[in-house]
């Protein structure tokens, strides 16, 4: 198996923008969605590396997302950035 330590550098990589770690304590995988200009983030967590890229790749494929009050047409809503315009970590 991985280290984690290895992995979670890896998913920080392939996921711009995103924050990866593994909890020690709780021996769960978590990750906090970027800000994409509305400034709304998520907190992901599994039990797997496997199980965490799933859900985040889910979460950036219904891009997206809003909490509270969106536009009655959904195309009004703003798109994620291009990957070479997000922000760095």
């Amino acid at each position: 198996m991985t280290r984690p330590c290895l992995l979670v550098r890896t998913l920080n990589r392939r996921f711009e923008g995103w924050s990866v770690w593994y909890g020690e304590a709780t021996g769960r995988w978590w990750a906090v969605g970027p800000r994409w200009g509305h400034g709304l983030a998520g907190l992901v967590e599994a039990g797997t590396p496997e199980e965490l890229v799933l859900r985040m790749n889910r979460i950036e494929q219904s891009y997206p997302y809003t909490a509270c009050d969106p536009p009655a047409d959904p195309r009004e809503l703003p798109g994620p950035p291009p990957a070479d315009q997000r922000p760095r970590r």
